[in-house]
């Protein structure tokens, strides 16, 4: 059986500033030469995705940006959760993230908090929180109101999720495969990333666990989507 042969390095002689990423990896001498090994064709697979992005990125990485400390560590950070991730998608949003800091969208400090948090986060539980995400945005106030009403009645944050909630719920059944005894436990489990908020001291409190999204996710989705 023939072995795939990858060599990083050459991919990129027309971007220096991606290959000499590229040449920082840890253990460079092994990642910047012909990979013979199942384990490190799969591993070079995922660091081509992710160079791809980084390259292809609205935000143009320069010298003076991979210099600097922050971003060097934060790359090196990066690279460790991408070799860990066989998602394509979740590895292009990985580079999205490193590029928000490039970009000065986020410090530092705000990079390691939203990377741990989405890296915490299965493409399952991403995908549950973006359906939830795109109803919320469809029950915006209208241009020039302050609060969502309905005939005239201003809704509370838990009767406006109330008008959508079941159709959200076929929708992750239906479009993430999940079986209907699964929806909550799987709501449970997102909470542990700050991510989603149920509703809470209103009288119609019921056993689903209805609520929101929360600005941490809502800033994860503006630094991830393209």
């Amino acid at each position: 059986m023939k072995t795939e042969l990858i060599l990083l390095s050459e991919s990129y002689e027309k971007s220096p500033i991606i290959k000499s990423l590229v040449q920082l990896i840890p253990g460079g001498g092994v990642v910047d030469s012909y990979l013979t090994t199942k384990l490190n064709n799969m591993k070079a697979e995922r660091m081509k995705i992710f160079f791809d992005k980084l390259q292809s990125g609205q935000q143009e990485l320069s010298e003076n940006i991979i210099e600097t400390n922050d971003f060097l560590h934060a790359y090196f950070c990066t690279v460790d959760y991408v070799l860990r991730t066989k998602s394509e998608d979740k590895i292009k949003r990985f580079a999205e993230i490193l590029l928000g800091l490039a970009a000065n969208k986020i410090n530092f400090n705000e990079f390691e908090e939203y990377i741990s948090v989405f890296n915490e986060l299965s493409d399952r539980e991403f995908s549950l929180l973006f359906l939830k995400y795109q109803y919320e945005q469809k029950f915006l106030p209208e241009v020039g109101e302050t609060e969502y009403r309905v005939n005239g009645e201003v809704q509370n944050p838990k009767q406006i999720t109330n008008l959508y909630w079941k159709d959200f719920k076929e929708d992750v059944i239906n479009k993430i495969g999940i079986k209907p005894e699964d929806f909550n436990p799987m709501l449970i489990r997102i909470q542990r990333t700050g991510c989603y908020s149920t509703h809470k001291g209103y009288w119609d409190e019921q056993l689903e666990e209805d609520g929101n999204t929360t600005s941490l996710f809502k800033i994860i989705i503006e630094l991830v989507k393209e």
